[in-house]
């Protein structure tokens, strides 16, 4: 398993550094769901998140906070330093939830906070994992493996 140097806490230290850019997808204001675009409800709830709907289709999708000051984490594939992250199979989310994060790679932390609550990510077929925190940690937490509550796969359909 991939475990980073022990951290006092992952939302503490790597939240706030992201909120500034990642929030807006790396735009300079708040975003904007346009006219028919896909929108995906984002509810968390303490260590509880939920996606609705949770099966989209490939290509742009608009992800909205919907709570006040919360925020989600998206762990994606990443097999090697140069690969563009991505979609996860079935036994990446499988490994994931029991704590092992190797070639994957945490990157976005969307937050519902003075940017606004939506942001944007690019989509291909396959599955997107949000966590309610660093994944290692939830895991560690909860016996090795993630409590099913704490975690929502976003199916991507072609």
């Amino acid at each position: 398993m991939n475990h980073p140097a022990t951290l006092p806490s992952f939302r503490a230290v790597v939240v706030p550094l992201l909120v500034a850019g990642v929030l807006a997808g790396c735009s300079p204001g708040p975003i904007t769901v346009p006219p028919g675009g896909q929108e995906v409800h984002v509810v968390v709830d303490g260590d509880t998140v939920r996606l609705e709907p949770a099966i989209v289709r490939a290509g742009e999708v608009y992800l909205v906070i919907d709570n006040p000051g919360t925020s989600v984490i998206l762990v994606e594939r990443k097999s090697t330093p140069d690969e563009t992250p991505g979609p996860l199979s079935d036994v990446e989310l499988d490994r994931v939830a029991h704590g092992d994060t190797f070639h994957t790679a945490i990157t976005c932390c969307f937050v519902n906070g003075e940017l606004g609550n939506v942001g944007k990510l690019v989509v291909a077929p396959g599955n997107y994992l949000f966590v309610t925190d660093d994944p290692i940690a939830l895991a560690e937490k909860s016996g090795g493996v993630i409590p099913r509550a704490s975690l929502a796969v976003l199916r991507v359909l072609p």
